[in-house]
């Protein structure tokens, strides 16, 4: 089969396309033939050596959609044929790849593998932040900072079915369309504007539960979030002691087996 393969750390002249034999499922693994990937910017970190990534030469990638060519032994809840998704499995990046069973989610009929391909890493993020790190309800108001990303519009479509008002932070008048047309109630353009005094303004000085899914935000202009992704205060005083610690983004160690139910 072919896949992408990165022999040394460098720019994107170090992507090697090359057959590669993968071999069969161990116990425990899934294989998948892939019908689209995830392209992500950790990809990037990886190739460049920014991130160490497990061993050299490596295959890219880490989220993709596909179907299941073979399973390995104590594998049951998969089967030849299955159309599944999964995330932080490396090695996206080729026609075929070995998945761990834990990572692998069925997919339904109804969402295309493009989609699924899409959205694993960015819409998982998204469910640990609404419904784990803080459990968003209909009344919340919560800041999405890089609301325009691809986390971000996850973030805001979703928090907007929960009944929340949503306020995004944007870097450009472009940026703060797309917000607004996918739900956003306020937003702002933190490169022209104070966010933390914005939101003090829309909110009337009361608290907003705050998200940050991308790197955009200046330094000197993220004194009130974490690094990473965090949950810092309440919309209301009932669960301010409570969110007021950030929490960082840890992955449950087994992945769901159905994208059904996951709100």
């Amino acid at each position: 089969m072919k896949a992408i393969r990165v022999h040394s750390h460098g720019g994107p002249d170090v992507l090697a396309y090359e057959d590669v034999d993968i071999g069969q499922p161990g116990p425990g693994e899934v294989r998948v033939r892939n019908r689209a990937i995830g392209v992500n910017f950790v990809d990037i970190y990886l190739r460049t050596g920014a991130f160490a990534p497990p061993h050299l030469p490596f295959t890219p990638g880490k989220e993709g959609a596909g179907e299941v060519l073979a399973v390995g032994e104590g594998v049951a809840d998969f089967a030849p044929g299955d159309r599944v998704a999964y995330v932080e499995a490396l090695g996206a990046y080729a026609e075929e790849c070995i998945v761990p069973a834990h990572f692998l989610v069925h997919l339904p009929d109804a969402i295309d593998f493009e989609t699924a391909a899409a959205m694993m890493l960015k819409g998982l993020t998204a469910q640990y932040l609404l419904r784990r790190t803080f459990h968003v309800e209909a009344g919340h108001t919560i800041l999405v900072h890089a609301a325009a990303g691809g986390g971000g519009l996850i973030l805001t479509q979703w928090a907007k079915q929960l009944g929340a008002t949503v306020i995004g932070t944007v870097g450009s008048p472009e940026k703060a369309e797309l917000a607004r047309q996918n739900g956003c109630d306020d937003v702002i353009d933190y490169r022209k504007e104070d966010f933390a005094a914005r939101v003090k303004e829309v909110t009337k000085a009361k608290a907003a539960t705050s998200f940050t899914t991308g790197w955009e935000m200046p330094l000197s202009r993220a004194r009130s979030i974490a690094c990473g992704l965090s949950a810092i205060s309440s919309a209301s005083a009932r669960r301010r002691d409570r969110s007021r610690h950030s929490t960082s983004c840890s992955w449950p160690k087994k992945a769901r087996s159905s994208l059904h139910g996951q709100c």
